[in-house]
């Protein structure tokens, strides 16, 4: 059998598939009855069909967050913010300083929270449970695993994420270090007052503002950088390179000052805050966002 018949057939068994699978939703009742297939069929997953809200309580000034999950950590300032953007209101959660809420689709496991002195960690181990997943376009179905962290206004010792597939959100925080890694995730970091920042990702958009101080890097592969820094953009040490792609520094793209196997780099020297930005694909913009006051 040539490798053409082959291709046709596999296309017709999964048409057939599909077919059968939308009989049996529509005279079973639509996604409702999809959802009844689905709890008689462990091979089949139609997603959430309910979601898990957990919390916990403690004290601690390091984070370290790991595994398959998004990550949202929050100041005094954003918690309101934050329990409407992770739709905890129905759930009656009152946020204070030290509290952790978990939020995942029943599909899911539940993400292991740690108190081991004064370090919080979170660990999200996710795997397949079915052989067939169906996304029925509905975020009520779907329901990735969320650590809703809710911290103080004193300072953190250290932010450590490594994400798989889960966006990083940090706002209104303090910290003295932060690393945070993401394999596929959008990451915003907002209004924060850092003493050294580390990034890293494969496919990302980075927002970053605030008080910058010491290193901040970022390493990507594909995606859009913007900085928005509270000093003065141009008392930093900047070195930006890209290899497709653009760098704005203020209002204007900049010159290039030198070009190699890593993309053309743009270089300005300025004091011992330094941001440091390499990116394959995508777009770098550099700015202050107190400028005009």
């Amino acid at each position: 059998m040539d490798r053409l018949a082959k291709f046709f057939i596999i296309c017709a068994a999964t048409f057939a598939l599909g077919l059968v699978l939308f009989v049996v939703g529509l005279s079973t009742g639509g996604v409702d009855g999809f959802h009844k297939v689905a709890n008689h069929n462990s091979w089949l997953s139609t997603g959430s069909q309910s979601v898990e809200v957990t919390s916990t309580k403690g004290e601690f000034n390091k984070i370290t967050a790991e595994g398959s999950l998004d990550v949202v950590v929050v100041g005094e300032s954003y918690y309101s913010e934050a329990v409407n953007d992770n739709d905890l209101m129905k759930e009656d959660i009152k946020p204070e300083p030290g509290m952790i809420v978990l939020r995942y689709g029943d599909e899911y496991v539940e993400p292991k929270v740690e108190f081991n002195g004064n370090e919080l960690h979170i660990n999200s181990k996710q795997k397949m449970k079915v052989g067939v997943s169906l996304d029925l376009g509905d975020d009520k179905f779907n329901v990735w695993p969320t650590a809703i962290i809710f911290c103080d206004d004193n300072e953190l010792k250290s932010i450590t994420v490594d994400s798989d597939f889960g966006d990083i959100d940090i706002k209104g925080v303090d910290f003295a270090k932060a690393d945070l890694e993401g394999d596929m995730a959008d990451l915003e970091v907002k209004d924060i007052k850092s003493k050294g920042l580390k990034i890293h990702s494969e496919d990302a958009d980075v927002e970053i503002s605030g008080d910058l101080r010491g290193k901040t890097e970022i390493d990507l592969d594909d995606g859009d950088v913007e900085i928005s820094t509270k000093a003065d953009y141009k008392d930093y040490t900047i070195e930006a390179s890209v290899l497709d792609g653009v760098v704005a520094i203020g209002d204007n793209e900049a010159e290039y000052v030198s070009y190699d196997d890593e993309g053309y780099t743009y270089k300005q020297k300025g004091g011992e805050d330094s941001l440091l930005i390499t990116l394959l694909d995508g777009e770098i913009n550099i700015d202050s966002h107190d400028k005009d006051n």
